[in-house]
């Protein structure tokens, strides 16, 4: 008996499994923080089929308007493409879920999924992301080259700068609105970075008064044709 009681106690006080504190750290940290750095988001096939379809529209992109970026080019992608249904999908939406740590279902916002390059000489400079949706949505950038010295950074709830070059096939998710993080985009002295930026929000979502600040600042690229495997 006195055995069993030992080993009651020493189960009780057993950690976690560590996927479960890997979830619940995620969580406190977006609580916190309004933002998240996570590698490997895609499967790699998924991660190759839409870097492909993305790197034949990079041609296309244009000069952004009405953005307080610096030099940052870019594109809506067509709603047909692989990108936008690979992206804005249920699968997606409980990947994001579940990598922050969200008790509430995501949806897709209405909003394109947008082609954005950052040549020598552009940047970003320190800002928080209007909420364009109500409740705020969540920005999501998904890095799919990184060749230049470019860093995202970010102010935490302590107040201390935090700093990531972002690898290819990682994701940012950036708490949109007044309780969402300070941050910026360093300016690029050498080579080039290529991600795309989509939006999630709660069900039942409303568009706010500055959506139509920015639902124009890109140009569409038109729809990509694939070739047809024989």
């Amino acid at each position: 008996h006195g055995q069993e009681g030992v080993s009651r106690r020493v189960a009780a006080r057993a950690p976690p499994p560590r996927r479960q504190r890997v979830v619940s750290g995620r969580k406190k940290s977006f609580e916190a923080n309004g933002l998240i750095y996570a590698r490997g988001f895609l499967s790699n096939d998924d991660f190759e089929a839409v870097f492909s379809e993305c790197r034949k529209m990079r041609s296309r992109v244009t000069e952004e308007k009405g953005s307080i970026a610096k030099g940052r080019r870019g594109g809506r992608l067509d709603l047909r493409s692989v990108t936008h249904q690979s992206l804005m999908s249920t699968a997606t939406a409980n990947r994001l879920k579940k990598l922050i740590g969200l008790e509430e279902d995501l949806v897709p916002g209405e909003w394109p999924v947008e082609l954005r390059t950052y040549p020598v000489g552009s940047g970003m400079d320190w800002h928080q992301d209007d909420a364009v949706f109500d409740p705020p949505q969540l920005e999501v950038v998904l890095t799919l080259e990184n060749l230049s010295d470019s860093c995202t950074e970010w102010i935490n709830a302590r107040g201390d700068k935090e700093s990531v070059q972002t690898e290819p096939n990682s994701i940012l998710v950036v708490r949109s609105g007044d309780t969402g993080p300070m941050h910026r985009v360093t300016p690029v002295k050498r080579g080039e970075r290529t991600i795309l930026k989509l939006c999630y929000t709660l069900a039942d979502y409303q568009k706010t008064d500055s959506y139509h600040n920015y639902d124009k600042a890109f140009s569409a690229l038109g729809k990509i044709k694939h070739k047809r495997k024989r």
